[in-house]
């Protein structure tokens, strides 16, 4: 009896031996499959998107695909680095590869925004097209989405921000709008409406609220703290690194406020900013006008 119950036993432990062996050679193999998709989605989101981006792991379920370790890095002189531990899609792979007729439901959730400094791009003419054309490819795609981040965060030397951003791709325009938080009380909101046109150039109208005082790192040092500023603008950009910009601003949230117009463009040629037309009024005695 003895001798039967050591085989017994030996044979069970041989068993689940065998067994953990075949678990862990599965789920080395799963976890292959992920990466190797990961890999795949990645180079579709950046061929997309014209924007490199890396994808660590990417898992199908159905008509859902989640993507995790989602990173776009800051090149071509972009300050701008953006890490997504996950990333939820709503519609499956199709949509991303036949993208026309086809809708598409985002959420992104541990979302991480870093703005590095000493990373401005030498060369403004370069940015420009490199933002007009990133925004004209994604204008171009022929699918729709929807896009939501949950509990994003920017960072700027050392300063953190709670990021709220929700998007609306259609066929013909791409709208965002974004708010960050300080210390739970509102710093900055922003809503822009992008449309492209057959020629490839991108206008974007924006609306906004900023409070300076709150925009720690994001705030330019050399221009006053207001207790609020709002306004609205259109910026065009066309091939080459050509731009056009219109702004009204609001100093304020008086009746009284003053208020600033400004009109300008970016010269390729001379590599300058041209400040075409600015006025500026203050209640109803100071009125400035100008150009620089």
């Amino acid at each position: 009896m003895k001798s039967r119950a050591r085989r017994i036993v030996q044979i069970v432990a041989v068993a689940a031996l065998l067994g953990a062996v075949i678990a862990g050679a599965g789920g080395w193999y799963l976890l292959g499959e992920e990466r190797r998709t990961g890999r795949i989605v990645a180079g579709v989101l950046s061929g997309r998107l014209g924007v490199p981006i890396t994808v660590e792991r990417a898992v199908t379920r159905g008509t859902s695909l989640r993507l995790s370790g989602v990173r776009v890095p800051a090149v071509s002189g972009s300050p701008v680095e953006i890490v997504i531990g996950q990333l939820d899609i709503e519609g499956g792979v199709l949509p991303l590869i036949v993208p026309a007729g086809r809708r598409l439901t985002i959420v992104a959730a541990s979302t991480s925004v870093t703005v590095r400094d000493g990373v401005e791009s030498k060369d403004p003419t370069a940015a420009i097209e490199a933002l007009r054309s990133a925004a004209a490819t994604l204008l171009r795609w022929p699918g729709a989405f929807s896009l939501r981040v949950d509990g994003g965060q920017l960072t700027r030397v050392g300063h953190t921000f709670a990021l709220e951003l929700a998007g609306e791709k259609t066929t013909s325009s791409l709208t965002l709008t974004l708010a960050l938080l300080d210390a739970g009380a509102r710093a900055l909101r922003l809503t822009t409406q992008s449309t492209g046109s057959a020629d490839d150039v991108v206008a974007t109208r924006i609306d906004f609220a900023a409070d300076p005082s709150r925009l720690t790192g994001l705030w330019p040092a050399s221009l006053p703290k207001s207790t609020m500023l709002t306004g609205s603008g259109e910026v065009r950009l066309a091939r080459g690194g050509s731009m056009t910009a219109s702004a009204r601003l609001t100093a304020g949230d008086t009746t009284t406020a003053p208020v600033i117009e400004l009109t300008s463009h970016w010269d390729p040629a001379k590599v300058e900013l041209v400040v075409t037309r600015y006025a500026f009024d203050s209640g109803r005695d100071v009125h400035l006008e100008g150009a620089a």
